[in-house]
């Protein structure tokens, strides 16, 4: 997967990494960037929608990024004036003499307008030194549909982010108890979080959910849930219940 990214990058100065819920795309870009020297991670909330807030978390990330690769970035934290920051941005990356990956975590938390912002002028016309990698949702892809359309080799989907029945195969590591791989591939057609959890829950899916989320539902509580001790299980339902 991180050859896939790599040469994503490679290619155009903004990736695009988007799939369901459950696809690892946040530990697969994790595991990629893990081998670069210059990185800036920046997770969204709910709240990075204002375009002020999502400026500041930018400029932030970026100076973040560069105090961890031992180096410094002349850029005032205070910027949230989207255009001033994209004018300074680009003054302090123009002379820089190595790449800068900017890495967006759950993008499509960015709200529709994202592009009008400092985020989206970098997407649309980006320093040299720059290379910008958004991670999220299929609804972040709403917002770049022409840019799919000009740079189809930009994007990393669900296709690629799948597992295959060999990579299945592989995750059993040779276990004989439990289901196949080829039965583990059918049902969840490489769906990553569905393999994990029918390898742990040792059972096919009683019913075909109406959604993913309908799945994972009916599958943790039928299978993973009840092989668990009564206490522990009611421990784990009392926990999700509150992060909700």
């Amino acid at each position: 997967m991180s050859a896939v990214i790599s040469e994503a990058v490679a290619r155009d100065p903004l990736t695009v990494v988007s799939a369901p819920s459950g696809f690892g795309k946040t530990t697969s870009v994790a595991e990629w960037a893990s081998g670069l020297e210059h990185v800036a991670w920046l997770g969204l909330n709910a709240f990075d929608s204002d375009p002020s807030r999502l400026t500041q978390g930018v400029v932030n990330a970026l100076i973040r990024g560069a105090e961890r690769s031992g180096r410094l970035l002349d850029l005032d934290r205070d910027l949230d004036d989207p255009h001033r920051a994209y004018q300074e941005t680009c003054r302090v990356l123009e002379d820089a003499d190595e790449r800068v990956h900017l890495i967006v975590d759950d993008a499509q938390r960015a709200g529709e307008d994202w592009r009008a912002g400092l985020l989206g002028m970098l997407a649309e016309q980006a320093p040299d030194s720059l290379r910008i990698v958004l991670v999220g949702t299929t609804l972040l892809e709403v917002t770049l549909s022409r840019h799919r359309v000009t740079h189809p080799d930009s994007f990393v989907g669900a296709d690629t982010l799948s597992f295959t029945e060999e990579e299945v195969r592989l995750l059993l590591d040779g276990e004989t108890d439990g289901l196949s791989a080829q039965t583990i591939f059918e049902e969840t057609q490489g769906w990553p979080i569905a393999v994990r959890l029918m390898m742990i829950g040792g059972a096919r899916p009683d019913q075909r959910a109406q959604s993913a989320a309908g799945f994972l539902g009916n599958y943790v509580r039928e299978h993973v849930l009840a092989t668990l001790p009564p206490e522990v299980a009611d421990f784990v339902l009392r926990g999700a219940s509150a992060a909700s």
